[in-house]
């Protein structure tokens, strides 16, 4: 379960890439995809997996595809973030993003850049009752090619996952809201 964390992390990273030419721009991205767990993604050290993800989608700006990676925090032993309606015990525990990248390609080719922002913390709510998460990612634009060369801004991003093979890989939706500020 652990490692299906790891997995929709990655996804949310990639997924929270922005789209736009001109000063200051909002952008929504809303995409689609999977994140499989991987040995050679441990962005904190602790010798377990990260997640790699890869999605597709649409955004303000025409289609766009993703890739990133994402690692977790191992989980406290106490926080929870979800509790069983009829018997209040918990159901599903919170675990923190120790990091976050992603790299969003655009349909004109050009590249958005992004990486996790550790303040506010973003969090991923598995439920290991029904195998599926919720998370937010909260991500720093930090520049990209054509467009997006040296672009700053931030993203937060939302959204879904379900474990679709034990501990390797889970299927994810995510929106994205971005503030993009171009040279």
């Amino acid at each position: 379960m652990y490692k299906t964390f790891l997995l929709v992390v990655g996804c949310l990273f990639w997924l929270t890439a922005p789209t736009a030419i001109g000063n200051k721009k909002s952008l929504t991205i809303d995409s689609s995809g999977w994140v499989k767990q991987s040995s050679e993604v441990d962005l904190n050290g602790d010798l377990d997996t990260g997640g790699e993800s890869t999605s597709h989608g649409k955004s303000t700006m025409g289609p766009v595809s993703s890739g990133g990676m994402s690692d977790l925090i191992p989980w406290d032993g106490v926080t929870f973030c979800d509790f069983d309606p009829d018997s209040g015990l918990p159901i599903a525990v919170e675990l923190v993003y120790a990091g976050t990248a992603s790299i969003t390609r655009f349909q004109n080719g050009d590249l958005l850049y992004t990486v996790m922002n550790p303040s506010p913390p973003s969090t991923l709510c598995f439920n290991f009752i029904d195998s599926t998460s919720t998370f937010t990612i909260y991500t720093d634009v930090t520049g990209g090619t054509g467009g997006f060369e040296g672009a700053t801004g931030t993203a937060v991003s939302t959204g879904s996952a379900e474990n679709v093979v034990p501990d390797h890989l889970d299927a994810f939706g995510i929106t994205t809201k971005v503030q993009l500020n171009t040279p």
